[in-house]
């Protein structure tokens, strides 16, 4: 697709709700959300459209609104277990170790900076939440 949205082409094919797509940094991957599996889970596919695989194995859990460390390396995500709130986690992609970094109320994006559990410095006027407003530790 150019900038100005002219010359789109269709990514995915499947029957399933695929949304929320992300390209990552170097602009060789793309992360979304899909019910392809029963679900809504996050997936990784190439920048072409191949190579479509799931990020996390069968699972019960509802995750939704990917987005991607500069580096490439971790991925920011909210899920919600059934009959549970939403929370905030991150994932390493190397390891494949998942961290959740809030632990209550339904922390939905624009609503999930708690100082006491994720350390950020947010702005008023932030409308969605960036990488670069997570410190690193």
């Amino acid at each position: 697709m150019n900038p100005d949205g002219t010359r789109q082409e269709r990514l995915t094919y499947d029957r399933a709700v695929d949304c929320e797509p992300v390209i990552s940094p170097k602009g060789d991957r793309i992360l979304f959300t899909s019910n392809r599996g029963g679900t809504r889970d996050l997936y990784l596919m190439d920048v072409d459209g191949r190579n479509v695989r799931p990020l996390f194995g069968v699972s019960e859990a509802y995750r939704t609104e990917p987005a991607w460390s500069p580096d490439e390396k971790k991925i920011a995500y909210s899920q919600r277990a059934f009959g549970s709130n939403s929370q905030i986690y991150k994932i390493n992609l190397t390891t494949h170790k998942a961290t959740q970094l809030t632990d209550d109320g339904s922390n939905y994006s624009g609503n999930w900076f708690s100082p006491r559990h994720l350390p950020v410095s947010p702005s008023p006027s932030l409308l969605s939440t960036l990488w670069s407003d997570v410190k690193i530790q």
